[in-house]
């Protein structure tokens, strides 16, 4: 039986991908299990590959789910530190050559995508003789992998702002709540917890202006109380759709059509194409399969710039004065449960989507939100460009950095301005080569097999 907190995490295949080890669905086991579980225990420092379920996907551990177990469905792999760097490895695992080699070997099973521990055995590694080289090589891919890290935190950072202040005006009401306690009119009883709590701010004096923007009375609704001068609705009064422009593209015409525009389905990017069909700010929500997450909140994604949408996601943009921005925000605090339909295939059609109530506020307030958030959506696009830019270096980077053809001293310096005392050792872990070798063929990298 699993808990969903505990001493011992229990790692399972889902839990491993390629871009490191996700906490979503971790679960955990009690000591006593976890010490029938020996066999399977988790190190600092150890490779997890998953050999059945999404085989192939390939992380290394972080200390802090330590100490775990994992499940039969992934493998541990541990390295001799003398001999190979772990994190080295792991970036060798996850290039594209092997990881496609991995798949070959696993689609050979009967019943099921496998590999199995002779498999794994029978694993040639290349790697350079050099122990310090192979670590350089991973401080170069890991130094990448952390400043797209940093960007996602920011950008992380940048949505619960912008989630914050929305929650604060659009559905907890301060700013009107604020009003009312100071004009001494009555708090609806749904507000009169949150009004506790925002009577010590009420000497702070907010912006000039800003206390004008909000009415000092609520009224009430099919929505329930709501400010005076607010209008409850149907969410399709504020949206306006464009699935008709969405095109299916199955994975063989994908396939025959690479390129660099996203192609999204209900939840994510399902490929690349070499065309789009939408350019601008947009919102999509998902469909058909996916549409609600554990809360019951629909799957919601703010996209911009070109890229095509298939049949199983809403396309959808902000009308009559409500930003695209506003809408992403509004449906990511709207529960929808209650308008999913079916039940093997779940879906939230476009009659239900429109027919959500909502509660709008006038123009001139989501004009002042929208003007107030847009900054921090203009930062957010901007993280997300320099993640992909780094990501595409990356992928540049890994099989050349791998196979020889680009040496890894200069490219420390290049990269991270290293600067290292002759004959000495820099973050890389190399010496001081100072000589630019950029595209050299021929290096020799000796194979290690496990």
């Amino acid at each position: 039986m699993y808990l969903p907190s505990g001493r011992v995490a229990l790692i399972r295949s889902q839990n491993v991908h390629n871009n490191g080890l996700k906490a979503n669905g971790l679960v955990y086991i009690t000591v006593e299990h976890a010490a029938k579980l020996d066999n399977a225990a988790v190190q600092s420092g150890d490779l997890l590959l998953n050999i059945t379920g999404f085989v192939a996907r390939c992380c290394q551990v972080p200390d802090s789910v330590l100490p775990a177990r994992v499940s039969q469905h992934v493998a541990i792999i541990r390295t001799n530190p003398d001999i190979l760097n772990s994190q080295y490895l792991r970036y060798y695992l996850v290039s594209p050559d092997k990881q496609a080699e991995l798949l070959a070997w696993a689609s050979a099973g009967v019943t099921r995508d496998a590999l199995t521990k002779g498999m794994l055995e029978d694993l040639e590694i290349k790697a350079p003789k050099n122990l310090s080289e192979q670590k350089a090589i991973a401080h170069v891919l890991s130094t990448l992998d952390d400043k797209v890290d940093l960007s996602r935190r920011m950008n992380q950072t940048l949505l619960a702002i912008a989630q914050a202040v929305f929650g604060s005006w659009f559905v907890h009401f301060d700013p009107v709540v604020a009003n009312a306690l100071r004009a001494g009119h009555p708090i609806p009883q749904a507000l009169r917890r949150r009004a506790r709590m925002l009577r010590h701010t009420l000497n702070h004096s907010p912006p000039p202006g800003f206390s004008r923007l909000f009415p000092n009375r609520f009224q009430d609704s099919s929505f329930g109380a709501i400010p005076i001068g607010w209008v409850a609705c149907q969410l399709g009064e504020c949206v306006e759709s464009f699935n008709s422009e969405r095109v299916r593209l199955n994975r063989r015409q994908r396939a025959r059509r690479p390129g660099p525009f996203p192609y999204h389905g209900a939840t994510g990017v399902l490929g690349y194409v070499d065309d789009y069909l939408f350019d601008g700010v947009y919102v999509l929500v998902g469909e058909n399969g996916t549409v609600t997450d554990d809360d019951g909140y629909p799957v919601t994604r703010y996209v911009w710039d070109k890229f095509w949408v298939n049949q199983h996601a809403h396309v959808l943009r902000g009308k009559a004065g409500t930003c695209s921005e506003y809408l992403y925000l509004l449906l990511k605090n709207t529960p929808v449960k209650p308008y999913v339909a079916g039940v093997v295939q779940p879906g939230l059609n476009q009659k239900n989507l429109r027919s959500i109530p909502v509660v709008l506020p006038p123009p001139n307030v989501r004009a002042v939100f929208s003007e107030m958030i847009s900054p921090l959506f203009a930062q957010y696009r901007s993280y997300t460009a320099q993640s992909e830019t780094l990501r595409a270096i990356q992928q540049h980077l890994l099989p050349r950095l791998l196979n020889g053809k680009i040496s890894v001293r200069p490219l420390c310096k290049q990269l991270f301005n290293e600067k290292t005392a002759a004959g000495g050792a820099g973050a890389c872990g190399t010496d001081g080569h100072d000589s630019l070798e950029e595209e050299r063929d021929g290096r020799q990298n000796d194979g290690i097999g496990r």
